[in-house]
């Protein structure tokens, strides 16, 4: 009874943790977000923000498992409910034991949804939504008139079906002009032309006969990307569970209030966030 009350304390605050992370997180990115879910049709932002939500609730809860845990040993502490159960003979790795034997179903939990979500997976969808976006918003350019949204700028000096003529297009980084263009399911398939292109303060021209500009991500980079990201979930998880007993005789031998725990929880959380981001950019795949 008593480990079946702690995981459950345990489990609770983890999730209204992670809740809260991912809520905080939501609104930073919302600047970013809203340029694309306020233009799509309802059922595609819906099932968009679903899967951003799911993604990063349970990226989120590793860690927040270990804050939580944190939070309730201090608890313990301080109720002294942990001097009472050492007297009884039960030490911290008993406590840590039972109580991580019960948080086993979240932990598979866990794993199963760091196998199954991705962030690229959140690109991926972002990537074909822009695409199914662009390719209607295309559609209903009228000829000869300059049209801008987000930051493509698109004209064509005559349309006939599908096909345009005298086109010219620009990004942030790239600018093509095309004697004929052909909405393709990968792109915009462009024919007799030139593209320009800036990297680096420097400026690249090229002719080309056919070029296909694509709308969304190569299927091979994002191959790449979800193998990376399934490792990186993995060692989130690890990582929270390896954290616990290190972290619990800090809490016990150094914590005495409640405004330490929140600097110890706070420089945790960024030490631990800022290691996930350390081997995500370090992960290299050829």
């Amino acid at each position: 009874m008593l480990w079946n009350w702690i995981a459950w304390r345990t489990i609770r605050l983890s999730l209204l943790v992670s809740t809260f992370l991912t809520l905080s997180f939501f609104i930073v990115q919302l600047v970013k977000l809203d340029k694309l879910i306020f233009k799509l049709p309802v059922f595609d932002a819906v099932g968009f923000m679903f899967l951003w939500w799911s993604y990063f609730f349970v990226y989120f809860i590793p860690s927040s498992l270990l804050l939580s845990w944190c939070w309730n040993l201090y608890e313990l502490k301080e109720n002294k409910k942990l001097h009472v159960m050492q007297t009884f003979g039960i030490s911290l790795g008993n406590v840590l034991f039972h109580t991580l034997l019960r948080l086993s179903p979240l932990l598979l939990a866990m794993a199963v949804g760091a196998y199954l979500l991705h962030q690229s997976d959140i690109s991926t969808a972002r990537n074909i939504l822009l695409s199914k976006y662009y390719s209607k918003l295309l559609m209903g350019i009228p000829a000869g008139d300059f049209y801008t949204a987000g930051d493509v700028t698109f004209y064509v000096g005559e349309r006939e079906g599908n096909t345009w003529k005298n086109v010219f297009l620009k990004t942030q980084d790239l600018t093509v002009v095309a004697k004929e263009a052909v909405l393709h399911s990968d792109g915009i398939l462009l024919k007799h032309g030139s593209v320009l292109t800036e990297k680096e303060n420097k400026r690249f021209l090229a002719r080309f006969d056919v070029y296909l500009l694509r709308l969304g991500t190569p299927p091979g980079t994002i191959s790449q990307t979800t193998t990376k990201d399934t490792l990186v979930n993995f060692i989130n998880l690890f990582f929270s569970i390896a954290l616990i007993p290190v972290v619990s005789p800090l809490v016990l031998g150094l914590i005495r209030t409640h405004t330490q725990l929140y600097y110890l929880v706070g420089l945790i959380s960024i030490f631990y966030h800022l290691t996930i981001l350390l081997i995500r950019s370090s992960l290299t795949f050829s």
